[in-house]
């Protein structure tokens, strides 16, 4: 009988065992049947868990896998599909004069083909005077629907509104001191009346949190600010 040894295939980090074929067996000296092995699977014990040798997964540059996707949302696309959005008449009567752009996202077109259509984009955005979001699809790059948003539905708060928050404390003469050079963070936080609230942290990396303030930025205005004591 033939013996082959065990083979072991590696891709995007998949390790798939083949079937072995029965090892050859030699008679023993009394006569009992003996195993012989030529070929044992050597493992690399210097890392865990054990591999082995000549082992390389899917984080080695030379088993890696470039995939190209087929669609993406660029920052580029993102800025041309906004100038087409704002520049849409249905769009500005929803957004008003105080607004800001929050996110964009991909949607379901719901279009079954082959291939597949291009995706529908969505952009957010909130109008600071209704208090309302605003919800423009595209379709092919083309504004498909402009939806309003009932009041009290509150999208997560962008980076961009966060900037805005953290200026507007900064420019208070009642606390422009305190957070100056401060870096903030910031998330949406309840708010009554259905304004859109931002709770800020202010504070320098690796350190604890220095001030604290929560802007009314429909109102445009602090709320409530101090510095946080640390016990």
């Amino acid at each position: 009988m033939k013996r082959t040894s065990w083979l072991l295939l590696a891709l995007s980090g998949t390790a798939v065992w083949a079937q072995p074929p029965a090892p050859t067996v030699q008679p023993a000296p009394h006569g009992e049947p003996r195993i012989e092995t030529k070929h044992a699977l050597e493992l690399d014990t210097s890392t865990f868990p054990p591999r082995p040798r000549g082992y390389r997964d899917a984080s080695d540059p030379k088993r890696s896998l470039q995939v190209k996707p087929l669609d993406a949302l660029t920052a580029a696309r993102i800025s041309a599909l906004r100038q087409r959005a704002e520049a849409d008449a249905r769009v500005r009567a929803a957004l008003g004069t105080r607004f800001a752009f929050l996110s964009a996202a991909f949607v379901d077109s719901g279009v079954k083909s082959t291939p597949p259509p291009r995706q529908d984009v969505q952009l957010v955005y909130f109008n600071y005077a209704s208090n309302r979001a605003v919800v423009v699809r595209f379709s092919a790059d083309q504004v498909k629907a402009v939806d309003v948003r009932p009041e009290g539905f509150q999208p997560p708060e962008s980076d961009g509104e966060v900037a805005a928050a953290a200026e507007i404390v900064a420019k208070d003469p009642r606390y422009a001191a305190a957070v100056r050079d401060l870096p903030a963070r910031g998330i949406l936080t309840p708010a009554p009346s259905g304004h859109r609230y931002l709770y800020l942290i202010f504070k320098k990396p690796e350190q604890p949190a220095a001030f604290i303030a929560t802007v009314d930025l429909t109102a445009g205005k602090v709320v409530q600010a101090g510095p946080v004591t640390h016990q």
